[in-house]
C-alpha cells in the first residue's frame, strides 16, 4: 500500500552572511577560521590575522579536528598586497625606490569584483566552487581606510572638504559591497566578515554592535548580514558570591571556596546575541528562547540550529 501522507520539505541549509565583532583577543578569526575552513578564501587587512588559527592547527587538537588552512589568501596591506595564487608581492615603489601607500579602496573593489565574478561564473555553469567559504578580516579596518580615500573626494562648491557629506557617500559605498556579499551567498559561498565592537552609549542615541565609520553603516551592515553575533571574554571568577543568612557556617565556607577556585580559571570566550534596543546584533532563524544555549557552543554548531550551512 502506497503512503500518500504529505510529507514534510526537508529545506536545505543556506548560506550566509555573517559579521563577528567584539574587543581585540576575544577569539573572533579563530572562531571565524574553524567555521569557515571548508575550501576558503580568506581577505586580510594585516598578514597575522589569521595566525592563532593557524597555529592551532598544528597542535593535536587542531591536527585532530580536520580543519584546514585557508585555500587561498590576499593581504592587503597599507604598503603591500600578497596574494597566495600570484609569485610576487604586488608594491608600488616612489622614484627612490621606497614603497608607496596602496590605494586600498580601489584594490579593495577589484578583488571583491573578482570575487563575485568567478563565484557565479562557477555557480551557473553548475562547476564545482573553487571557493565555498570567504572570511575578511578585519572589516572594520578595509571600511576605515576607504572612508580615508573618499573624504578627500568629497567638496563643498567652493572647494571646502565636506565631512558630513563623505559620510553619505561612504554609507552608499558600503551599501554597494554588501550587493557583492549577496551575489556571493547566492551563488553558494559564506561570507564572514570580522569587526571590532562598539559600545552602546543610550544617552547620545548611539547602539552597540560591530564597529565601522559610523552608526549608519553599522546598521545597514547589520541589516544586510544573516548574523552578526558578539564574541566576549568573560572571567569566571568575576561576581562572587551571593550570600544567604540561612546557609550553614559550612555552606558559606563551601560557596567561598568554589567562588576562590572559579578566580583561578581562565576567562571564557563566549558568543553572544542581543535581544536589546541598545544593540545592532541578530542571527536570521534562531529563537530567543535558544540565546543562552548558545553561550558556550561553537560557531559551526550554531549556524546548522538556524538553518544556515558553514
Amino acid at each position: 500500500m502506497i503512503d500518500a501522507t504529505p510529507k514534510p520539505a526537508i529545506r536545505k541549509a543556506r548560506k550566509g552572511f555573517f559579521i563577528l565583532f567584539g574587543r581585540p583577543g576575544t577569539g573572533k578569526s579563530f572562531r571565524a577560521g574553524k567555521c569557515f575552513s571548508r575550501k576558503t578564501c580568506a581577505i586580510l587587512s594585516a598578514p597575522n590575522n589569521q595566525h592563532f588559527y593557524e597555529s592551532w592547527l598544528d597542535t593535536p587538537e587542531g591536527l585532530a579536528s580536520g580543519k584546514t588552512r585557508a585555500k587561498r589568501t590576499i593581504v592587503l596591506d597599507r604598503y603591500v598586497l600578497t596574494d597566495t595564487d600570484r609569485d610576487k608581492p604586488y608594491v608600488v615603489p616612489d622614484a627612490a625606490g621606497d614603497p608607496t601607500a596602496l590605494p586600498q579602496k580601489m584594490l579593495l573593489e577589484r578583488i571583491l569584483e573578482g570575487v563575485v565574478k568567478r563565484q557565479v561564473r562557477e555557480f551557473t555553469a553548475g562547476q564545482p566552487l573553487t571557493y565555498e567559504n570567504y572570511i575578511i578580516d578585519e572589516g572594520g579596518t578595509f571600511w576605515m581606510r576607504c572612508f580615508e580615500e573618499i573624504i578627500p573626494n568629497v567638496r563643498t562648491n567652493d572647494g571646502r572638504l565636506d565631512t558630513m557629506r563623505a559620510h553619505s557617500v561612504g554609507a552608499a559605498w558600503s551599501v554597494w559591497i554588501s550587493d557583492l556579499f549577496r551575489q556571493v551567498t547566492n551563488a553558494g559561498a559564506n561570507v564572514c566578515m570580522i569587526a571590532h565592537d562598539r559600545e552602546p552609549e543610550p544617552e547620545k542615541g548611539k547602539k552597540g554592535g560591530a564597529r565601522f565609520f559610523n552608526q549608519a553603516v553599522m546598521k545597514q551592515l547589520t541589516a544586510d548580514a544573516d548574523g552578526a553575533l558578539l564574541v566576549e571574554m568573560v572571567d569566571q571568577g568575576k561576581g562572587g558570591i551571593e550570600f544567604d543568612p540561612n546557609m550553614t557556617a559550612a555552606q558559606t565556607m563551601a560557596a567561598m571556596a568554589t567562588a576562590n577556585a572559579a578566580k583561578n580559571r581562565p576567562a571564557e570566550r563566549l558568543l553572544r546575541l542581543h535581544a536589546s534596543e541598545d544593540w545592532e546584533a541578530k542571527l536570521r532563524g534562531l529563537h530567543d528562547s535558544m540565546f543562552d544555549q548558545i553561550r558556550r557552543m561553537e560557531l559551526e554548531d550554531v549556524l546548522p540550529l538556524a538553518g544556515w550551512a558553514p
